[in-house]
């Protein structure tokens, strides 16, 4: 969804094919993200929230192995020492683990790492990485563990000033201008491919592959579910013309081919026969 800012103190935001209600909703209800750490058995505690995470890049660790670094705030660095502390983490970090949650839903499970538990004792830890495992299982989960701590770490309170709704009728009339822009562009396309090359057997297979690649692109956002844009509409009608550019380049290139010695002796050979 596109998302604007306007000055310093507003952001703008754009949700296609979503009632006004869910729209609110969603706007107004920023990633509420939360570390907890494991107190015996299920039973769990607060530790700190994401505004005193700054999230990092993912990154290979050790070997094959992935993580998510990320940097927390003195009073978080000092929260996480002191819970680590209360709890026996430092002492038995496997019996007490660290969970991050974002809306509630876990998403990282793991204990304290041996060397954190046995440094954090002494001096609060800010800067830790979170493993994710190996591979591209592992490369996966750390894409998806840094999104989840850059939305939780929004550090303000949203409110709604306003909100509108475009009108289903003028979602129609924009679908059918930008059909009509759609087939102009193919018939200018037509007009110049047929002024350049005057053959019916040459312009009609490139005009069905221009069409067909449109077709395409259509049935492929239709099949994700992706909602059509002014930049996407442009980038489809910009198909057209570069397809039909690299299509007269291969012409081109075939028609002035020169034919191979072994064409050429047959054709000369042919030649004196008709005479």
């Amino acid at each position: 969804m596109p998302v604007r800012t306007v000055g310093n103190n507003y952001i703008l935001i754009d949700l296609a094919g979503v009632d006004i209600n869910t729209a609110r909703e969603i706007a107004a209800k920023p990633g509420k993200f939360e570390i907890r750490i494991q107190v015996q058995g299920n039973e769990t505690e607060h530790v700190l929230y994401g505004t005193d995470i700054t999230p990092g890049l993912p990154e290979k660790e050790k070997g094959d192995i992935w993580g998510v670094s990320f940097t927390l705030s003195e009073a978080g660095a000092a929260a996480l020492r002191d819970a680590a502390i209360q709890y026996g983490a430092v002492t038995a970090p496997s019996s007490h683990n660290l969970i991050m949650t974002l809306d509630e839903n876990v998403v990282f499970d793991a204990p304290l790492s041996t060397d954190l538990a046995r440094n954090i004792q002494s001096v609060p830890v800010k800067n830790l990485v979170a493993t994710t495992g190996t591979g591209d299982e592992g490369q996966q989960k750390a894409n998806q563990l840094q999104i989840h701590l850059r939305a939780g770490a929004l550090p303000v309170k949203v409110d709604v000033l306003g909100a509108g709704q475009v009108s289903a009728e003028l979602g129609s009339k924009f679908k059918s201008q930008v059909l009509i822009a759609g087939i102009i562009a193919l018939i200018l396309v037509a007009i110049v491919v047929s002024l350049r090359y005057k053959q019916p057997n040459i312009v009609i297979p490139m005009l069905a592959t221009s069409f067909s690649e449109v077709i395409m692109i259509l049935g492929f956002t239709t099949l994700v579910g992706f909602q059509l844009d002014l930049p996407t509409i442009t980038g489809i009608i910009a198909v057209i013309g570069t397809g039909i550019d690299h299509l007269i380049i291969i012409t081109d290139e075939v028609l002035q081919e020169e034919p191979c010695p072994r064409t050429k002796y047959i054709n000369h050979v042919l030649r004196r026969h008709s005479l």
